[in-house]
């Protein structure tokens, strides 16, 4: 089916994408910004270059033909200043409960 079909079933149900439904966003008043509040910021921290080096990427990276174009003094020094942070999100709307009857 095409995304812009409408399904024959008389059943169907229609569930729309999650970019269609999020609502959350807050604009920050300063740096006019928006963020989606679902998201919680967590205390970790990764360079650039450390996951890329655990990752093996870097390693493939350095022997690709242009890895000199790539790796060489700057553009290191950027890779391993580049910190990235983790974010996180609950993916269940709903609360998971035993039976008490079982």
């Amino acid at each position: 089916m095409l995304p812009n079909e409408t399904s024959s079933a008389p059943n169907a149900k229609y569930y729309p994408v999650e970019i269609d439904s999020n609502n959350t966003c807050s604009t920050d008043p300063i740096s006019k910004q928006e963020h989606d509040d679902r998201y919680s910021k967590c205390d970790y921290a990764i360079s650039e270059y450390e996951m890329q080096k655990d990752s093996g990427v870097y390693l493939a990276l350095t022997e690709a033909p242009s890895a000199t174009k790539y790796l060489s003094d700057s553009p290191l020094k950027n890779k391993i200043e580049t910190l990235y942070t983790l974010w996180q999100r609950p993916t269940l709307s709903w609360n998971i409960e035993c039976d008490a009857d079982e």
